[in-house]
């Protein structure tokens, strides 16, 4: 089932539909329906009940309606209580009919009318849920590691220096590299020519190292012991990651970074970048450890092709984050 992230490449004419039309309309219904209530909830039953559930109902929609039209959080929630008080209603309005001897075959008709119909709508909207949710989530909890000290940083970059907060080295096992350095490579700090200046410097020194371990493996060959070799794979895996990341992020941000722009990003961009640069980190991770198994299998065709078919699919995430950081930096 195909789940939309981009609001401009998803289809919104139903949307329109349940927006514009759909819930106003059953709005003012739903107010006909309570003020023809209301003088009868000290009377009767039904209309003590039916009158808040009524009252509910035009709450959620007028939520809906109000929210969609920013994609705002609260009316994805709107939107579950507004068809569970829908479903409520025609089962309250089933066993109306039930008991004025409407035929039970007709009642289970318009009962499951009633959920084939708000089912499809929940269904539609499921599929969209990331664009009530976009894309602001938190960072991982996971205590950072210490800032080396500026005797110990690289001769290379002064304390002062705008790339401190790239790791130094980036070294350990590819499956939890991410998760150090407080659950990304690079900490963004709004400045967008600082950041550039960081990513392009991470970008080079990553590369640097990656150059440096292809020596030591070639000096080494099969003389190591595993421990070593399973160290340098590692090691030359991580680096592959971190460049491929600062390039990528670097190309999303561009073309025309020279000059540099010196804008800073919001808070809310700056958060929105963020999580987009962390979420491709996760992606490319993903997409080299595939294609490290991918190399290992060319004898097994069905397992090959289930690997490229999720390479294909990394792939296209990846560029869709990039699309979105690109959209960031020239909002």
């Amino acid at each position: 089932m195909r789940k939309y992230t981009d609001l401009e490449t998803t289809p919104l004419k139903f949307h329109t539909f349940i927006r514009f039309v759909f819930f106003p309309l059953g709005m003012l219904v739903t107010l006909a329906n309570i003020f023809l209530l209301l003088p009868y909830i000290g009377t009767n039953f039904v209309a003590l009940v039916a009158t808040p559930l009524y009252i509910a109902y035009f709450a959620a929609s007028l939520a809906c309606v109000v929210g969609f039209g920013k994609w705002k959080s609260y009316s994805w929630y709107a939107l579950l209580w507004a068809l569970g008080l829908r479903v409520v209603d025609q089962l309250l309005a089933s066993g109306l009919d039930f008991y004025a001897g409407i035929s039970p075959s007709d009642i289970a008709s318009e009962i499951l009318g009633s959920l084939i119909a708000n089912g499809l709508i929940l269904l539609y909207y499921y599929k969209r849920r990331a664009l009530f949710f976009r894309p602001i989530v938190p960072q991982s909890v996971t205590p950072a590691e210490p800032e080396p000290k500026p005797s110990q940083t690289s001769s290379n970059s002064a304390p002062s220096s705008p790339f401190q907060t790239i790791p130094p080295v980036l070294y350990g096992n590819p499956e939890s590299i991410h998760r150090k350095y407080s659950g990304s490579y690079y900490t963004f700090t709004g400045d967008t020519q600082k950041d550039i200046q960081a990513l392009l410097y991470g970008h080079n020194q990553a590369s640097n190292q990656i150059d440096s371990i292809k020596k030591q493996i070639d000096q080494i060959g099969n003389t190591a012991g595993v421990p070593e070799r399973e160290r340098l794979a590692n090691e030359f895996l991580a680096n592959q990651i971190a460049q491929t990341c600062f390039g990528d992020i670097v190309a999303a941000i561009g073309p025309g970074i020279d000059p540099l722009p010196s804008e800073k990003l919001d808070d809310i961009q700056l958060r929105n970048v963020q999580f987009q640069f962390d979420y491709m980190c996760d992606l490319i991770r993903d997409l080299h450890l595939l294609r490290v198994d991918l190399a290992s299998c060319q004898n097994n065709p069905d397992r090959r092709n289930g690997l490229e078919a999720q390479i294909s699919v990394l792939e296209n995430n990846i560029t869709d984050a990039q699309v979105q950081v690109h959209r960031i930096y020239r909002m």
